[in-house]
């Protein structure tokens, strides 16, 4: 089984951080079975700013767009 370490975090290179996030995702868990899917992703997306998930295949991507989506619930 693949092992993922979280990545560093990246400083946004966005417009004035005083403009409320339109997404903002703190924290999210999921687990399907015993496979952590997703463990404490947090990120905002503020207006104008475009916004990409990127990762190896089974890093979680589509279940973090799924709970986005309202087609998933978070675990925790």
């Amino acid at each position: 089984m693949a092992t993922f370490s979280t990545p560093p975090v990246i400083a946004s290179c966005s417009s004035s951080s005083s403009v409320p996030p339109t997404i903002e995702i703190q924290g999210i868990v999921r687990r399907h079975g015993a496979v952590t899917a997703v463990d404490r992703v947090s990120f905002e997306v503020r207006r104008g700013e475009f916004f990409s998930i990127l990762g190896p295949s089974g890093a979680g991507k589509t279940s973090v767009l799924r709970m986005l989506a309202g087609f998933e619930d978070p675990d925790d």
